[in-house]
């Protein structure tokens, strides 16, 4: 990881606080926290029926409750349950859009680990 511009913080303090920002950034429960506070001053476009992408939506959601609610790890299991709980209550008119999140959530989450991971292997490389 080699900054794009010249900082005056030191190399070892900015890399590590990029990899904490990764770390957290993503994490389950800031993430969740992050899709929960938006979807307070959210307001879903109204739905619009005889929409052609159901069946893509259904199986998305379908993959979604395999993959993150059933076969995900600890953690993102039950903030993906809590979030998909939380809309079905409060906030049923953006259900797509919060699980939609959960999904981008996800993703963002594994580009992340394996930048930190790529990092870690780099650093090694560069140190013995």
């Amino acid at each position: 990881m080699s900054p794009e511009s010249i900082s005056v913080m030191d190399k070892d303090a900015l890399t590590s606080g990029y990899r904490d920002m990764l770390k957290t950034l993503y994490s389950p429960r800031i993430f969740y926290q992050r899709v929960s506070e938006f979807l307070k001053s959210y307001n879903p476009a109204p739905i619009v029926r005889g929409d052609k992408h159901i069946s893509k939506n259904v199986r998305a959601l379908l993959k979604s409750i395999l993959f993150l609610g059933i076969l995900g790890n600890g953690a993102s299991q039950w903030y993906y349950w809590k979030m998909m709980i939380k809309t079905l209550i409060f906030y049923p008119k953006a259900f797509a859009d919060a699980m939609q999140f959960m999904i981008y959530g996800e993703h963002f989450r594994k580009v992340a680990n394996e930048l930190l991971v790529r990092e870690k292997e780099t650093a090694k490389s560069r140190c013995c």
